[in-house]
């Protein structure tokens, strides 16, 4: 069905927090990854594949994909006719506020407890945001409604919402006390010696220990939490080569490698997408 992969990402000026992506799929895989925001897409034809959280998911036309934030997954296609799909991705703090203002309740914290829904209702509505989007959302009053029709949808009829609940998996203090090191340093090169150092505890078992718990090995989590950044670096127009070197990657085409396997454009396209045109 389709010749080649496709990925378009899209920003409105009415709601640039958001952003979404629209992708067609036949021989691209993503590789496991995770993002800080709320990712929540339909898939428009096909079938697409993925592993998160160790179970195993193939979702079908219509189905409805929900990641929260930090959660792991990858994505590949398995039929020869390959898939398409829309995302929308909102940041944590930003879908939390929003949700507290739309619902009028006191919200700590949210988590989609289902990772695929298949929901006529919320499907819609979400089909409506993002054709809002696409098409520029040149009204304001257009794409504010539908994003809190959305909003509201996904709270009140995901049957796996909750409320006054941390999404934080349990973690042995150690390991959230490596992942807090990774983060706080993600500029300064640390070593896997500098941290099993630091934490008292030998390289070995703390590897076995930290793939167990966090799902990647600490050399992966560190380079997607490098990714991460460098994603919110490059919407705000900071140099591809100053985040090379501001992230210690090994070199331009070690950088533009590793972000095209988890957002399906090199770091120059991807930017391309995210220069907001009023």
């Amino acid at each position: 069905m389709y010749a080649r992969d496709y990925f378009s990402y899209i920003k409105t000026p009415n709601l640039p927090e958001i952003k979404v992506l629209n992708a067609s799929i036949c021989d691209f895989k993503y590789i496991k990854h995770s993002h800080n925001d709320y990712a929540i897409g339909i898939t428009t034809s096909g079938h697409q594949s993925f592993f998160c959280s160790g179970s195993y998911y193939k979702v079908h036309r219509g189905g409805i994909i929900l990641f929260n934030p930090e959660e792991l997954h990858d994505g590949y296609n398995e039929d020869k006719a390959g898939f398409s799909y829309q995302m929308i991705y909102i940041p944590r703090i930003f879908f939390i506020d929003s949700l507290k203002e739309i619902c009028n309740k006191s919200i700590r914290d949210f988590s989609f407890k289902q990772t695929v829904v298949f929901d006529n209702v919320v499907r819609n509505k979400l089909l409506s945001f993002i054709n809002a989007v696409n098409t520029r959302g040149k009204d304001s009053f257009i794409v504010n409604e539908f994003f809190v029709e959305m909003i509201e949808t996904l709270f009140y009829k995901n049957s796996g919402s909750s409320l006054n609940e941390d999404i934080t998996l349990k973690k042995d203090s150690l390991i959230i006390k490596a992942t807090n090191l990774i983060d706080e340093t993600l500029q300064q090169q640390i070593t896997l010696n500098d941290i099993c150092r630091e934490l008292n505890i030998s390289k070995y078992h703390f590897i076995r220990m930290f793939k167990k718990q966090v799902g990647m090995t600490p050399y992966q989590y560190m380079l997607d939490s490098k990714i991460k950044l460098a994603c919110e670096d490059l919407e705000t127009g900071v140099d591809i080569l100053d985040i090379v070197e501001r992230y210690g990657f090994y070199d331009l085409s070690h950088f533009g490698k590793r972000f095209k396997r988890v957002f399906g454009l090199t770091p120059s396209e991807y930017r391309k997408y995210m220069v907001l045109k009023v």
